[in-house]
């Protein structure tokens, strides 16, 4: 008994340890499918990183590759261009060529030399004499200026006396460029004292003004183009001479003030050696009395205010030389002119649009208006038609209703219409007073344009009155109405509403 159940023991025990073996086996398996799988996953993930990083860095490799070709392409594109250029040039300049871009400086070279036509000289670097040296058989060596925004304009040489990589330019020059605020400086200046024959080289003004360079008026150099700025391109052009200038003030005043414009024109054009589509000069800048200017008359100097001109269009070409040549000149109405022009032109524009709008606004309500009456005619009219239709059918149906008539004797009824028609007809005093109704129903025929008779309607009689109505008639004969003597005499009564 005993080694039974110690051998049941054993065996549940081992049973035990056995179950319990199974769940570790279990539990560890499942703790390595787990792994293994996190161990996959991170792997995949890994392989998908270092896929994308390269894709990644393959894309940035193309893009490199294609900016790299694309700028090689402009530069290619440029070159091609500029040798295009250059062969132009060199036509059109007899076998001169100079491209630099150099950096701008402020140069008063020519007007401390006294130079009359000073406006528009600029200064090179020595560097440039070599490549101008043929340049003389062209009369005077003149430049095309472009600076990076667009802005062109031209001048002439002074000298070659600039820093390396510098151009000397006078403050027209850079303002022309946009390189210098507009605008002018304050009410008075004043001027050193010339030499004899600096100021026998300025031309004279109209009323025996002395005239000045505007660069006196303009507001100081900025630091930045006086270091110097952003650079500008340079290019050697040959200038023809010119035959003709359309040009602009920019004020209305222009025409009030200015009554010699020959003499201003020719006094500001002396001063210049090039005239360029787009410039803007100033004429009329000069120097009078305290008193010609409206000050206290102390006897100071007074700036007289100068007038802006624009140069709209050059003949034959849109930069010309103005050394040696007669120039016709157009003027044209001022800016503001024109701006005020345009401003009334727009607004009778829009006037004759908002009268347009409202007369297309006022013929469509019109034809609203009539394509609605319209449409109520015919509605109306359908309307009418249908009531007809209705109205013969209501009248076929009660003269089919009507009893027989009595060939004699019986009860004479005349009912008299609105229109004052009679409706007559002889019945039976037994008929239904129903019949008198549908009498009326009958035999009336409504006048053109009259109103046809309604679905409700009464009858009367009037000695003694006796109103009898279509609903009090069901089950009513003629002679319970009280109607049967030989002759019966009713009047049809129409309700208001």
């Amino acid at each position: 008994l005993l080694s039974c159940r110690t051998n049941d023991w054993l065996a549940a025990t081992v049973g035990r340890r056995a179950r319990m073996m199974d769940v570790e086996f279990d539990s560890a398996a499942r703790r390595f499918a787990k792994d293994s799988t996190t161990r996959a996953q991170a792997a995949a993930a890994k392989r998908e990183k270092l896929r994308l990083e390269r894709e990644a860095a393959r894309r940035i490799a193309a893009q490199r590759d294609a900016a790299k070709a694309e700028e090689e392409a402009a530069a290619s594109a440029r070159a091609a261009a500029e040798a295009d250029r250059r062969e132009q040039d060199l036509e059109h300049n007899r076998g001169v060529y100079y491209h630099e871009t150099l950096r701008p400086v402020l140069s008063r070279t020519a007007e401390e030399r006294g130079i009359v036509r000073r406006l528009d000289k600029v200064q090179l670097p020595r560097s440039a004499a070599a490549a101008l040296a043929d340049a003389s058989h062209n009369g005077v060596a003149a430049f095309e200026i472009t600076t990076s925004s667009g802005a062109v304009t031209h001048a002439t040489l002074l000298d070659f006396t600039a820093p390396e990589g510098a151009i000397g330019m006078p403050e027209t020059v850079l303002r022309s460029l946009g390189l210098l605020p507009d605008g002018l400086a304050g009410l008075s200046v004043s001027r050193a004292p010339e030499s004899g024959s600096a100021a026998q080289a300025r031309p004279s003004m109209p009323g025996g003004q002395d005239p000045m360079d505007i660069s006196e008026l303009l507001p100081p150099l900025p630091s930045a183009v006086a270091v110097g700025g952003s650079g500008v391109t340079v290019r050697y052009r040959r200038l023809p001479r010119g035959t003709f200038a359309r040009v602009q003030p920019v004020a209305s005043r222009f025409r009030r003030e200015v009554d010699d414009v020959k003499s201003l024109l020719e006094v500001e054009l002396m001063r210049r050696t090039t005239l360029s589509v787009g410039d803007t000069i100033i004429v009329g800048a000069g120097i009078g009395s305290a008193t010609e200017a409206g000050g206290a008359g102390d006897g100071g100097a007074a700036l007289s205010q100068g007038h802006a001109i624009r140069v709209l269009s050059l003949e034959p070409d849109r930069a010309v030389s103005l050394i040696d040549t007669d120039l016709e000149v157009e003027i044209a109405p001022s800016a503001e002119e024109e701006e005020a022009l345009a401003a009334a032109r727009a607004a009778q524009q829009r006037a004759a649009q908002a009268a347009e709008a409202a007369a297309a606004s006022a013929a469509s309500a019109a034809a609203r208006a009539v394509a609605e009456h319209e449409a109520l005619r015919a509605s109306e009219a359908a309307a009418a038609t249908a009531a007809l239709r209705e109205r013969q059918l209501v009248r076929e149906r009660a003269a089919a209703a009507l009893p027989p008539e009595p060939a004699t004797g019986g009860v004479v009824l005349s009912i008299r219409c609105p229109d004052g028609s009679r409706c007559v007809r002889r019945f039976s005093p037994r008929d239904p007073l129903e019949s008198a109704f549908e009498l009326v129903e009958a035999l009336w025929n409504e006048t053109d344009n009259a109103p046809l008779l309604p679905a409700r309607f009464g009858l009367a009689a009037q000695f003694p009155r006796r109103v009898f109505s279509r609903e009090a008639a069901a089950g009513v004969t003629l002679a319970g109405a009280g109607l049967d003597s030989a002759q019966e005499a009713l009047l049809v009564e129409i309700p208001t509403v």
